[in-house]
């Protein structure tokens, strides 16, 4: 009895904890096991945490990032997901809702809706306009909508705020290409090319990735 009674007193205390860190229990759960390529445990735990709470907001958003780009596909329900993400996180939640807007960017890119992407892209890098992440995938569904000037102003962003990122200038090069600039695309493939043997360059986005500039996939 006395086993069953310092359990329960340790899950309560636990849960005060990530409360008092603003994030509930049941989210932080879900992003361990997130982190651990554990991705139905995830879903699992933010199911819980929307049971308990309609409220908990980061919740919905990683269900509605799971139901995208997690092998699963379910696109109607990741907009549902992020809809209610967004009715209910706060103002000062800059990076979640901006998030959320990115997925609901991404779910309209995978069913061929680019200008609905478009939109939900410019919404979350309005409200992060320095997260690198957020500006590649904007670039990329202006590039597919074949607004070239404006994809590279995207691209030249990046690399003002992050000149490591060599692969954007590849990006450069291929969206001069497509828009006509010949010489421009010429010049920055070199840029590329030059720059790729640099000891401090990142050359792809799983490079990215594994040197810790984005904090999701």
């Amino acid at each position: 009895m006395k086993k069953i009674i310092l359990v329960l007193a340790f899950a309560c205390s636990l849960q005060w904890i990530c409360a008092a860190n603003g994030d509930s229990y049941y989210f932080q759960r879900a992003e361990e096991a997130y982190n651990n390529n554990e991705f139905d445990e995830c879903l699992r735990f933010c199911q819980e945490g929307v049971s308990t709470n309609p409220r908990d907001g980061k919740c919905w958003a990683v269900i509605a990032e799971i139901y995208s780009k997690q092998r699963y596909g379910r696109y109607g329900e990741a907009l549902e997901a992020a809809d209610k993400a967004l009715s209910v996180l706060g103002k000062k939640e800059t990076y979640w809702r901006a998030f959320t807007h990115c997925i609901r960017g991404d779910v309209f890119y995978k069913i061929g809706d680019l200008k609905a992407s478009k939109q939900a892209y410019r919404e979350g890098v309005a409200l992060q306009p320095d997260n690198t992440k957020f500006l590649y995938s904007l670039a990329d569904v202006c590039v597919g909508l074949q607004e070239y000037d404006e994809a590279l102003g995207y691209y030249q962003r990046m690399v003002d705020i992050s000149p490591r990122m060599v692969y954007v200038y590849g990006d450069m090069a291929m969206a001069h290409y497509l828009a006509g600039n010949r010489e421009e695309a010429q010049r920055y493939a070199d840029l590329t090319n030059a720059l790729s043997s640099g000891e401090n360059c990142i050359t792809s986005r799983s490079e990215e990735r594994r040197v810790g500039k984005e904090c999701r996939s």
